[in-house]
């Protein structure tokens, strides 16, 4: 939606860390559920730790990638769109995350997908030097998962000042249903491939 008529100063104003809590939620919860629905569909599936730490890396790489361009391009077009607006109608037509740089949403957008979307994978990463195949590296990892969604919950409640515990535990379920839906999933092709 576009806004009409926003001062330059307010728009400036609207701009600090905060304004960037978009990409780093966004970010965040796409590249934890991304990798975990990786290892939750191996898992289902019976596969192997090699398996997940391959696919995991290479979805959580190219994932991120994809998302920073589509970031970078959404945020330029919207740019774009305003400044057409403003010579064809003489109007300044804005949003309040308008004055954000393309490149540094994407860059937020990247490193948010890439750093929390790690964490899923982790444990199977540290089993190629330890020797932790006794453990259950699958709970482990969806540990990591639930501490990876409350921490952006708790985030997105501190910076957008709403319900904490709400937040945490719309993160939580949103993030915990998509994961049940990839370990299921993997479990049921499994079941029809073997």
């Amino acid at each position: 939606m576009f806004y009409k008529g926003l001062k330059q100063k307010d728009l400036q104003k609207k701009n600090s860390y905060k304004s960037y809590v978009f990409e780093v939620v966004y970010g965040g919860i796409d590249g934890t559920i991304t990798s975990f629905a990786v290892v939750a569909g191996a898992t289902g599936a019976s596969l192997g730790s090699s398996i997940i730490i391959i696919v995991g890396l290479g979805t959580v790489i190219a994932d991120g990638l994809s998302m920073a361009a589509a970031s970078f391009f959404s945020k330029k077009s919207e740019k774009d769109l305003a400044e057409k607006n403003e010579r064809e109608n003489g109007e300044v037509y804005t949003s309040p995350g308008i004055n954000k740089n393309p490149v540094i949403t994407s860059l937020i957008t990247f490193l948010s997908f890439i750093i929390i979307g790690t964490i899923p994978l982790l444990i199977y990463i540290l089993s190629i030097f330890f020797n932790i195949d006794h453990l259950n590296l699958f709970l482990i990892s969806a540990i990591g998962v639930a501490i990876s969604l409350s921490i952006i919950g708790i985030i997105r409640g501190l910076i957008t000042g709403k319900n904490l515990p709400r937040c945490l535990l719309e993160t939580l379920f949103l993030g915990g249903l998509a994961a049940s839906a990839a370990y299921y999933i993997g479990y049921f092709l499994q079941g029809l491939i073997q």
